[in-house]
């Protein structure tokens, strides 16, 4: 979950958040993967200040990373 204030801060010049934004669109191709932005209007959410873990596990295609 990215707040939209993420996505609109440039960081490293045009070339690095390009690069970012493509990283991103990339990671939307994968089937256990969600983005969601949370608009600026939203300014309470549980996901904006708790922490995210990814479980990784021996076999990827049997089981794949998973988000807790």
């Amino acid at each position: 979950m990215l707040t939209e204030a993420v996505l609109r801060l440039e960081v490293g010049g045009p070339a690095v958040m390009s690069a970012q934004l493509e990283r991103l669109l990339a990671a939307t191709s994968s089937e256990n993967t969600t983005i969601q932005v949370l608009p600026s209007t939203t300014w309470r959410h549980i996901g904006i200040a708790s922490n995210v873990t990814v479980l990784h596990f021996a076999d990827p295609v049997a089981d794949p990373p998973l988000c807790a």
